[in-house]
């Protein structure tokens, strides 16, 4: 594992990462980290909430068994990028207190574009795990590197 996700999770255990919230649709919130969800009902982009009432925020999701949970040689997938989301003005009492929506607004392209997953049949539950970074002030989509058509050989074995 990383050492970014490393110290991701352990900072979430230790407490001192609030946690991301994660809806699927109106009628599919993931009520907690290690939830399942069937592929079926994460087929479309998720609706994010977050604590933070100001700011500006990327988030990304990733796939850590990407075939297989016992045979991850292709993890870690990226699912999605999106930069440039910043709070709604209008929060949202949750089980897990006051959040906030997270949206762009304008024309703002995601850096990777979602694509929901797609394990093989046979394989046994994936985890995804949401990622919210506090976006640079001086933050260039350009600088990335990236291509401009990110397919799935970019997509695999991701860092």
């Amino acid at each position: 594992m990383g050492d970014v996700l490393k110290d991701t999770v352990e900072s979430i255990d230790a407490g001192s990462i609030s946690i991301l919230g994660v809806t699927y649709g109106s009628s599919h919130p993931i009520p907690k980290p290690s939830a399942f969800l069937s592929r079926h009902h994460a087929t479309s982009k998720p609706t994010l909430y977050h604590s933070a009432s100001s700011g500006k925020f990327i988030s990304c999701c990733i796939d850590l068994d990407a075939p297989f949970p016992s045979f991850p040689f292709l993890s870690p997938i990226v699912h999605y990028i999106q930069s440039d989301l910043i709070p709604s003005s209008q929060p949202t009492t949750t089980d897990d207190g006051t959040k906030y929506e997270l949206k762009f607004e304008g024309d703002v392209r995601p850096i990777i574009a979602y694509t929901g997953p797609r394990p093989p049949p046979i394989s046994a539950p994936h985890r995804y795990v949401f990622l919210l970074y506090e976006q640079p002030t001086n933050f260039e989509k350009s600088n990335l590197g990236l291509p401009e058509v990110f397919g799935i050989k970019n997509r695999i074995m991701w860092n």
